[in-house]
């Protein structure tokens, strides 16, 4: 499927050692990985989404969407809003973690809304995902053509057309999380960034302090980038 993408609609989320493209509908649309020199597991940014995204949003199209970052980091908020109900998703990349981690967090706010996830990376050779790659413990193994990577979700995951899949209805009250980690992990390991047992605000805060005490993170690139060229030292 091919869409019309406008630069300025994408959310930036970034950890210091790479960074991701949130386009406004709940779609991951570019990151390479977990490097910014390493190569694109998704990339539905420059084509189709058969180049490879991540889609997390509510299963009814007509469902309204505001966002924003939380403050002083780049942890990101989409309200969305339908009769139904309504439901906050929070994606942020772990700075603060040995593994190169990305977490979605679906909290129900009002009523119920019924959500849908798609996982579809850009393939290396061969399919991308294999139904035996789902294990006993609900966790997915991917094969991108940035190397493999491991999903695990507090929602049941199936393979459909080679892609990762999972329907579910968050109510009032109710919090899932879903969170992408590089490399192929194995039993437990992983957990040092799925924050599932943390509160969100305790989860975004931890971010916060990781990405202002990062000395060579991403802000301070990004500061440099915006420095006049007159005024650069030479």
């Amino acid at each position: 499927m091919t869409r019309t993408r406008l630069i300025e609609d994408y959310a930036l989320l970034a950890d210091g050692r790479s960074a991701a493209l949130l386009a406004r509908e709940g779609s991951i649309d570019w990151l390479c990985w977990p490097r910014f020199d390493s190569e694109p597991c998704f990339a539905a940014l420059l084509g189709g989404d058969e180049e490879g995204h991540w889609r997390l949003a509510p299963a009814d199209p007509a469902c309204r969407a505001s966002r924003g970052y939380q403050r002083d980091t780049l942890v990101i908020e989409t309200a969305w809003e339908s009769e139904r109900g309504s439901a906050r998703v929070i994606d942020f990349m772990a700075a603060d973690s040995t593994e190169a981690c990305i977490v979605r967090m679906v909290e129900g706010t009002r009523g119920s809304v019924d959500m849908h996830m798609i996982m579809q990376p850009r393939r290396a050779d061969g399919p991308a995902v294999r139904a035996a790659a789902i294990d006993t413990n609900g966790a997915a193994t991917l094969h991108a053509a940035g190397g493999p990577l491991t999903l695990r979700a507090d929602v049941p995951l199936r393979v459909h057309a080679q892609a990762l899949e999972a329907a579910f209805t968050v109510r009032e009250g109710e919090r899932f999380a879903l969170t992408l980690c590089h490399g192929e992990s194995a039993g437990g390991a992983g957990e040092s960034c799925s924050f599932r047992a943390l509160p969100v605000h305790f989860s975004a805060c931890l971010y916060s302090h990781a990405f202002r005490s990062r000395p060579c993170g991403l802000r301070s690139r990004l500061s440099i980038a915006r420095t006049p060229r007159n005024r650069r030292r030479r």
